[in-house]
């Protein structure tokens, strides 16, 4: 039997290594760069609590 390629990536799409201050990142979810949902998550690690407040802040700011 022949030997599959194992640790190939799958079709997931690439998510961009979040750098730069909180507000930069704050920029970045907005535009989308991490993605959504676990993704986003993921990407954002243990700031994501802190970042995502201040997405949610934002947005119901906007929306007044």
């Amino acid at each position: 039997p022949s030997k599959s390629q194992s640790g190939t990536s799958t079709s997931a799409p690439s998510v961009i290594t979040p750098i730069g201050s909180i507000d930069e990142k704050v920029n970045q979810v907005l535009r989308g760069d991490f993605g959504n949902g676990l993704e986003r998550k993921r990407a954002l690690g243990e700031e994501y609590d802190v970042i995502q407040a201040k997405v949610n802040e934002m947005l119901k700011d906007k929306n007044k």
